[in-house]
C-alpha cells in the first residue's frame, strides 16, 4: 500500500478511484462529482498552492480525464450509460449534466491523447472512438426519450453539442485521386 502522498502523485489514481467504487454506481457518481467540484475549485490554483502534495492529484482527477477512464473502463459500451440515464438511483444524470457545463473541447482533445485509448479498425485514436461513442449515446438517447420522467431536450442539447465539437476537431476523409476520376 501506498503512503498517502505518494498515492496523491500516483498517475495511476483515477484507475484506483475507479476500481474502487465501480460497483457501486451511488458511490461512484458521488465520489466522481466531489472530485470533479475539488478540481473546478482549484481553478485558480490556490488549494494546490496551499496543499502542495494535492497539486499532483489534481492534475491527475480532472473531470474529462475521468469522464473518458470511466467510458474506457465501461468498454465504450453505450448500454451502461443509458442503464444509468434511465436509473433514477444511480446519481449520473447530475453527474454527467455537471460535466457537460463544463465541456471544454479542448481540453478534452488534449486528455485523450494522454490516455491511452485503443484505435479504431480504421487507425484513428480515442477522439473519433469517443465521438463514435457520443454519437452513437445520443442516437440511442433520442429513441428512449419517452422513458424519462422528464425533459430530456436541454441534455440532448448539450450531447449534441459534444458531438459536433468533436465532429469539428476530427480530420477531414482524405479522398484519393482514384475516388475523385470515377
Amino acid at each position: 500500500m501506498l503512503p498517502f502522498p505518494d498515492l496523491l502523485a500516483d498517475p495511476n489514481l483515477p484507475s484506483h478511484i475507479l476500481t474502487l467504487f465501480i460497483d457501486n454506481d451511488a458511490q461512484l457518481f458521488r465520489a466522481l462529482t466531489a472530485l470533479k467540484d475539488l478540481w473546478l475549485a482549484d481553478q485558480d490554483g490556490i488549494l494546490a498552492k496551499t496543499f502542495p502534495s494535492l497539486a499532483p492529484a489534481l492534475r491527475n482527477v480532472s473531470p474529462h480525464r475521468m469522464f473518458i477512464l470511466l467510458v474506457k473502463e465501461c468498454a465504450f459500451d453505450v448500454q451502461v450509460y443509458l442503464d444509468w440515464m434511465i436509473s433514477g438511483e444511480s446519481g449520473f444524470l447530475e453527474y454527467f449534466m455537471g460535466w457537460l457545463r463544463i465541456w471544454e473541447p479542448v481540453v478534452f482533445v488534449k486528455e485523450c491523447g494522454d490516455l491511452e485509448l485503443p484505435q479504431e479498425s480504421t487507425g484513428e485514436g480515442g477522439v473519433a472512438i469517443l465521438h463514435a461513442f457520443f454519437f452513437d449515446f445520443l442516437e440511442r438517447l433520442e429513441g428512449l426519450t419517452e422513458l424519462f420522467p422528464y425533459n430530456v431536450e436541454p441534455l440532448l442539447k448539450r450531447i449534441r453539442s459534444v458531438v459536433e465539437d468533436l465532429t469539428n476537431v476530427l480530420p477531414m476523409p482524405s479522398i484519393s485521386s482514384e475516388e475523385t476520376s470515377t
